[in-house]
């Protein structure tokens, strides 16, 4: 058995505590919490992290990280990131230091693992752009050039391997249906049939580059799914028969609100999906969460659309503030897990970590039941924001594909439906690809509510252990 002692400073206590269950959840052995060196009654092996000097007998019995008060002001006082600890994240290391002591790690990885995991950067952030959106461009993980690495991940990985070193007995546990790479796909149905004033308006540009003689490789191409009503519908017959005929789950979210000419075949899609291993997800805007009462919409939702049962949301253009949302989602039994947590303007870990997460409210200091499950990128990140050309989208979303082939773990991409309506058969057959590639690399195809409920069962065992 492994002792945790948290006792630091009191105000850092449920945030050492989050870190550790948001651990153990991942990594399984047989432990036991306390918070004062006094009470612990048993002579098994522990790991420490505190401001107090301890009386340590036995240095290969303990993992000690000594919190500094540089770490505890920090917190307290909400300072920025120095210069100095962002070039030790450009080198993969933690920011904070634990405070020089014999037998002290050097890093405070706990302090560490918290301020990425909390999105922490982000409380009180006046930083942002006109929707009210955190931009990649502006996080602690961009100025290190780490946008795209799972920091978290990787100093869960050491902090597995320093407990290991005392002879404890320490599992990671298996991926979802135990495969080793896990693609999650989800789509955001924002319309369905384009409208002929966004045509006028794409074919005014090209025409202007024409005259002009500018070649502006950003415009979406023509296709004849841009000018057929009926062949922008059908993409949604092909991406839920798709599910049907590949054997996979996928997730679909759907807006509280739509014009006439879209709302039959969304009505047909929730149908379809409802009730199958795919699922349909709420995908309100910042006007529809000003509703007091978030119940409310969500019955009004399943009334709308005769959805028997809803798990998940995203919110419409990424537009929140995490502490907001999240506190409003947790007075609500309508809403098991968030799938917003995200970078709009480029692709990496909004969190620097890649595994669906419970969130933490930085205004009560404790940890919220609602689960956040990060995504990786969206296809619009890649032309709204980043303006690539259509063809080097494809490619950006095809290199991360290959990758979670190639290195495993999970990764979330956001697709919209809209995004077929540009070479339409070529990226069609793409996506026929990736999800090939998947299924041949012995990989696996998921909803974002599989993933809620695999880490609803890891977070049950996490409890039950502790019982």
């Amino acid at each position: 058995m492994l002792n945790i002692l948290i006792d630091c400073d009191k105000s850092f206590i449920p945030k050492a505590y989050y870190v550790f269950e948001t651990f153990f959840t991942y990594y399984k052995a047989k432990i036991k919490f306390y918070y004062k060196f006094e009470d612990i009654d048993n002579n098994e092996k522990t790991l420490i992290y505190s401001n107090k000097k301890i009386p340590i007998v036995e240095n290969k019995k303990y993992i000690f990280f000594f919190q500094s008060e540089e770490t505890i002001e920090f917190f307290i006082k909400n300072k920025k990131i120095t210069k100095d600890q962002i070039s030790d994240l450009d080198s993969l290391n933690p920011m904070f230091k634990c405070k020089k002591r014999e037998n002290s790690e050097k890093f405070d990885l706990i302090a560490s693992i918290f301020y990425f995991l909390s999105a922490w950067q982000e409380k009180d952030n006046i930083i942002y752009e006109n929707k009210g959106r955190f931009l990649a461009k502006d996080s602690i993980q961009y100025a290190a050039g780490k946008l795209e690495v799972p920091l978290v991940d990787i100093w869960f990985e050491i902090l597995a391997k320093k407990i290991l070193t005392l002879g404890i007995k320490l599992n990671k546990v298996n991926q979802l249906y135990d495969k080793r790479n896990i693609l999650n796909l989800s789509h955001d149905i924002d319309f369905v049939y384009e409208s002929h004033t966004k045509l006028f308006h794409l074919t005014k540009k090209k025409l202007y580059n024409i005259i002009k003689n500018k070649k502006n490789t950003n415009l979406p191409s023509y296709s004849i799914y841009r000018f057929l009503s009926y062949k922008q519908k059908k993409i949604l017959d092909i991406l839920y028969r798709l599910t049907f005929e590949k054997g996979f789950s996928s997730t679909f979210n759907i807006m509280m609100e739509y014009n006439s000419f879209d709302l039959k075949a969304v009505y047909r899609l929730c149908k379809i999906v409802d009730g199958s291993n795919s699922e349909i997800g709420i995908h309100p805007t910042v006007a529809d969460l000003k509703d007091s009462n978030f119940d409310n919409l969500i019955n009004k939702f399943k009334e709308k659309y005769k959805v028997r049962n809803i798990y998940g949301m995203r919110i419409h253009e990424l537009a929140f503030s995490p502490d907001r949302l999240y506190n409003k989602l947790d007075s609500t039994d309508g809403i098991l897990y968030d799938n917003s947590m995200m970078f709009h303007d480029l692709p990496g870990f909004r969190t620097s970590f890649s595994l669906p997460h419970k969130f933490f409210c930085k205004n009560k200091n404790t940890s919220l039941n609602v689960l956040s499950i990060p995504i990786f990128s969206m296809d619009t990140s890649f032309t709204k924001y980043m303006h690539l050309n259509e063809k080097e989208t494809e490619e950006s979303i095809d290199k991360i594909v290959q990758e979670n082939i190639n290195k495993g773990g999970i990764t979330s991409i956001l697709i919209h439906n809209n995004f077929f309506y540009s070479r339409t058969k070529h990226r069609i057959n793409l996506y026929k690809k990736w999800i090939n590639q998947i299924f041949e690399s012995e990989g696996s195809i998921v909803s974002t509510r599989d993933l809620f409920f695999w880490h609803n069962k890891l977070n049950k065992s996490f409890s039950n252990q502790l019982k």
